[in-house]
């Protein structure tokens, strides 16, 4: 059985993709930021859950230290992040930080000691959730924090595969579209919902990464149904 962690297991994305992986009979290790968020999470006894603040550097590493100590982790998904939408004159720099701490510093920390844990036992797979507005700079202009933010992500996942080149360890970023969640069709309520991508084409996508033996290209870039 593989265990994986999933940070950001409270939200939308991350509930649905829990049980999707619980389903397929995955040892989970969900993280959440709220006490609330971890009553939420179906009982199972192929599920831990852990309430953790992926802003404190120090707490995330000592539960990496902690849980990899007890358990063969395969895999990660970094799921934790948010939204905030604003043109340039209407973004300021506290913007800029507040983005850059929720959509990479969460994912940083979780990473960087997984990272060493993964080249240490010369396999693995870590999966960021990125988005298509760093790659599309016309689309990415009505939010430019958060696309600021996202693209962190992009030069990081890259970073990481130069340094385990050769082994199986892999960093992989998908970058989807709008996503159909709740928080999201509550921001857009007149959008076309059935050109969003769906929760569980996503985590559909995130066991094809987890199961695979090579990766052509380590981004990407999902669309509705299909990469």
């Amino acid at each position: 059985m593989k265990h994986i962690i999933i940070t950001g297991a409270g939200g939308s994305l991350g509930s649905d993709t829990v049980n999707y992986f619980l389903n397929k009979e995955y040892h989970i290790h969900a993280v959440v930021h709220k006490t609330e968020e971890k009553n939420k999470l179906p009982q199972s006894k192929h599920l831990d859950s852990e309430v953790l603040d992926l802003n404190n550097s120090q707490q995330t590493e000592t539960y990496i230290k902690n849980i990899t100590s007890n358990n063969q982790i395969d895999a990660a998904l970094l799921l934790a992040g948010g939204f905030k939408g604003s043109d340039l004159k209407n973004t300021s720099i506290e913007d800029i930080h507040q983005q850059i701490a929720i959509n990479f510093e969460t994912a940083y920390n979780i990473a960087k000691p997984l990272w060493a844990y993964f080249l240490e036992q010369k396999k693995g797979r870590l999966v960021f959730v990125g988005s298509q507005l760093p790659l599309q700079p016309e689309k990415g202009i009505h939010a430019i924090a958060y696309s600021l933010s996202k693209s962190l992500l992009f030069s990081f996942s890259e970073m990481l595969n130069k340094q385990a080149k050769g082994l199986d360890v892999i960093s992989a970023i998908v970058a989807p579209s709008t996503i159909d969640t709740p928080p999201n069709r509550k921001y857009m309520p007149d959008a076309d919902f059935d050109k969003w991508v769906k929760t569980e084409e996503l985590a559909e996508l995130f066991e094809f990464i987890i199961q695979s033996k090579t990766l052509r290209d380590p981004i990407f870039k999902a669309y509705k149904g299909i990469i």
